[in-house]
């Protein structure tokens, strides 16, 4: 993932929510995330990213992302096994079905993260389930917004921008056991349920000067943010940094790298 390109993004989205949030309040925040245009920042991101690397990777082969880069729409329709539903992203492939896509979701959760981790929990699992129990092949990605401190939701009542603990350990320990399907054949039937690729977006909005965006272990141990040095190796199988590449190189076992 182009690390550059992820760290403007997040200052710009600082600067608008920090911006509401002193204006409106909890109602304002709240309103911004709805209107899906905090979540877009992050989708652009992975779209210019993942136009980079697959240039790099297939030079013969003619690719699409939907939405396109600068637009959200329009959102392609999969086929599932409980419901049929819009994907956040997608790349189609010219001349192969539509099983040899690549599907990401692009996600966010600033506050009351310990409150809603069974249900994002819940979800994330779902996600990869419904899709792959019709195409078992399904080349999947995930990406991940949280805080390294979240939002106080009590404060934004207030108008004022403060910010809570987060249990980092919990949120790493659990993308760590639904991420890093291996997809070199035969596939793994116990491991239908994980990502081919996460990137977990850990950012600390609380600094002054723009957004601290970790991208290894190291650096979170050292801000004394995780517990172990285990986690911290977890936590460098999620790192955005290399997000594209991991799900590239997943990908091309299902299609050929000169094809």
């Amino acid at each position: 993932m182009k690390i550059s390109e992820l760290q403007n993004r997040l200052n710009n989205i600082q600067k608008k929510l920090h911006s509401i949030i002193r204006k409106r309040g909890l109602k304002g925040k709240q309103s911004y995330i709805r209107s899906s245009k905090l979540i877009f920042e992050i989708h652009e991101v992975v779209k210019i990213s993942l136009k980079e690397e697959l240039e790099k990777h297939y030079k013969n082969t003619e690719f699409a992302i939907l939405p396109p880069i600068g637009k959200n729409s329009p959102e392609l329709t999969m086929e599932g096994y409980l419901k049929n539903k819009k994907q956040d992203i997608v790349v189609l492939f010219r001349n192969y079905d539509i099983e040899k896509s690549i599907v990401i979701g692009v996600r966010s959760q600033l506050s009351s993260l310990n409150k809603n981790f069974d249900t994002l929990m819940e979800r994330t699992f779902a996600e990869t389930l419904n899709l792959r129990l019709r195409n078992s092949e399904l080349i999947m990605g995930e990406v991940y917004l949280i805080p390294a401190k979240e939002y106080n939701e009590k404060a934004m009542e207030d108008f004022k921008v403060e910010f809570k603990k987060t249990n980092l350990d919990k949120f790493i320990q659990m993308f760590d056991r639904l991420s890093n399907r291996v997809s070199i054949p035969p596939l793994n039937p116990y491991e239908i349920f994980k990502y081919n690729s996460t990137a977990l977006i850990i950012s600390d909005f609380s600094q002054k000067h723009g957004v601290k965006l970790y991208t290894n272990g190291k650096e979170l141990l050292k801000d004394g943010l995780i517990s172990s040095q285990e986690i911290a190796k977890k936590f460098d199988k999620l790192s955005p940094i290399k997000f594209t590449e991991r799900l590239i190189k997943h990908h091309s076992y299902i299609l050929p790298k000169n094809s």
